[in-house]
């Protein structure tokens, strides 16, 4: 009975995370560049407690969770703001942040008053020789990532890639880093810039939802289990306490 109370109590919590990570999914449906994180949970029996322990000991059941980021590519949206660009393919946009060199496929990008490009989260955007200043009227981003204002190139867009499987994590801000943060990135073998366009998430909304139901309908039946389980061990001991007397 308390081994029942003990499986059917761990496996809320890794399902409480997941209901965290699908409600984050879904706040940043319209997140430009937001890539979807999945939790996979994988249930372990521990073989050697199992074979060589006590008869009626509790055979405890190890739940381990992996998050996992879809790094599939979002659709193209057009918006014709001169500022925006979006990534056809592989490779990220290289930002500056007070926490270092990160990496990002939101490029929903404004211009400071200085000329600068800016994130919307205010991070500096890195070009080939550092932050990119667009000082000038005629901007024009060309696919390869080179940058002309009023007619003279002044930069090239800095997109690396890094070796798939992707060994990046979130790092808040709709950024990534390499888990290894001695990993450096490098130019991808193929890709296209287009101006005026943004990435849009790549978060499918009513299947987030719908895995968010599942996963509290999932829940409630474990509390509800814990609970009955809870019930029934308490009338045993108090009629094993009756017959006793």
């Amino acid at each position: 009975m308390i081994e029942g109370i003990y499986t059917s109590a761990s496996s809320m919590l890794p399902r409480a995370s997941q209901q965290v990570i699908e409600a984050d999914n879904v706040a940043n449906t319209t997140v430009p560049g937001h890539k979807r994180s999945n939790m996979f949970i994988r249930t372990l029996v521990d073989a050697m407690d199992y074979l060589n322990g006590p008869v009626g000991a509790p055979r405890k059941s190890l739940e381990s969770e992996e998050v996992v980021i879809d790094f599939r590519q979002g659709n193209l949206v057009r918006t014709g703001d001169r500022f925006h660009v979006a990534i056809q393919g592989d490779g990220f946009f290289t930002i500056d942040t007070p926490q270092g060199t990160m990496y990002t496929r939101g490029g929903q990008f404004k211009r400071g008053p200085e000329g600068e490009l800016f994130t919307i989260a205010g991070h500096r955007v890195l070009g080939q020789g550092g932050p990119i200043v667009m000082d000038g009227d005629k901007v024009v981003i060309y696919e390869d990532g080179r940058i002309s204002v009023d007619g003279q190139i002044v930069d090239t867009l800095q997109v690396v890639n890094f070796p798939r499987p992707y060994d990046l994590v979130k790092t808040g801000n709709n950024t990534f880093v390499p888990k290894d943060r001695t990993q450096t990135g490098f130019s991808p073998d193929t890709f296209q810039i287009l101006q005026g366009y943004i990435e849009a998430s790549n978060v499918q909304t009513v299947e987030s939802l719908v895995s968010m139901i599942t996963l509290e309908r999932n829940y409630e039946s474990s509390q509800k289990s814990i609970q009955y389980q809870d019930e029934t061990l308490n009338r045993a001991v108090n009629d094993l306490g009756r017959i006793q007397r």
